[in-house]
């Protein structure tokens, strides 16, 4: 689960003092500080509306089964998903933010109902590649999420740090990429057992697309120094991913079109080590957030 919320103890706290000395001043002193006291408040209750999410394995379970093409599995933990998003948008709908911050919080509140509606999609899908599909468009919803709950806290005087921003549109980038290039497998391997190479072109077309969409959304993340040379690794890992698809079917028949590895081409798991190795770094220049008292699992 991706989802990290601190603890607001200290917050509330602090907000408890300042609202028991606050003095008299000027209209426009009033104003201001009656404007930070409803970001502080509504920074404080946004961090304890999270905390819904702390204890559930609803999005890894359903990240798992997706990975097992299990459908009922993708069925359940969809449904438990979505109702953990339905209580986390009442909550942060029912938050009285500054006037400010209102955008922001329209914006999440409009993906939240984007993502309620994409999970229950789920439940609709038999096959197991309509429910793949179904999870993938669930989880860009989720990372866009992620990117509109930043602005927020932003918004409220909290902005994210830099590499926590960066890991979020890096794990959007690659979602959205994959979700676009998600039905060229099976397109293209239809095309090849046809003997249709302009079918098997158009098939690799598409990914070419997801695949410089990712590219060029990659260029656009203000990444730390840190992780420049990660950063440079796994753009040319993305563009030599690109130019075998262009190569693979520049060929005369489908006959001589070489088929990448089942586990994808090297250039492919070089990309996907390398975003991971970026993630990674980027997760170790923030303070982790204190751990949940959660229930052990039993067996």
């Amino acid at each position: 689960m991706r989802k990290a919320f601190s603890s607001v103890a200290s917050v509330l706290c602090a907000l408890a003092v300042a609202a028991a000395a606050a003095g008299c001043g000027d209209d426009s002193t009033d104003t201001a500080s009656a404007d930070q006291h409803d970001a502080d408040l509504g920074y404080a209750a946004y961090q304890e509306a999270g905390k819904l999410f702390d204890c559930s394995t609803a999005y890894d379970d359903l990240d798992k089964a997706q990975i097992n093409n299990d459908v009922a599995g993708e069925h359940e933990a969809a449904k438990q998903y979505r109702e953990l998003i339905v209580d986390w948008d009442k909550k942060i709908s029912e938050i009285r933010f500054p006037p400010d911050s209102r955008d922001e919080q329209e914006r999440l509140h409009q993906n939240n109902l984007a993502e309620i509606d994409a999970l229950a999609d789920i439940a609709a899908a038999v096959r197991p590649a309509d429910a793949r599909e179904m999870v993938w468009r669930a989880f860009v919803l989720e990372d866009k999420s992620y990117l509109a709950a930043d602005d927020l806290v932003a918004s409220l005087g909290h902005p994210r740090p830099q590499a926590r921003l960066a890991a979020d549109r890096l794990i959007l980038a690659h979602a959205e990429a994959d979700l676009a290039a998600l039905p060229v497998q099976g397109l293209f391997d239809a095309a090849l057992d046809a003997h249709d190479l302009t079918a098997a072109t158009a098939a690799n077309q598409i990914e070419i697309r997801a695949d410089q969409q990712y590219l060029d959304s990659i260029g656009t993340i203000d990444f730390p120094a840190k992780v420049t040379a990660q950063v440079q690794a796994l753009k040319q890992a993305i563009q030599t991913g690109i130019d075998f698809d262009r190569q693979q079917v520049a060929v005369p028949t489908t006959a001589d079109v070489v088929r990448a590895p089942a586990g994808g081409t090297p250039a492919v798991q070089q990309a996907d080590q390398l975003r991971a190795e970026i993630i990674a770094t980027l997760g170790g220049m923030e303070t982790a957030p204190s751990k949940p008292d959660c229930p052990k699992a039993t067996g």
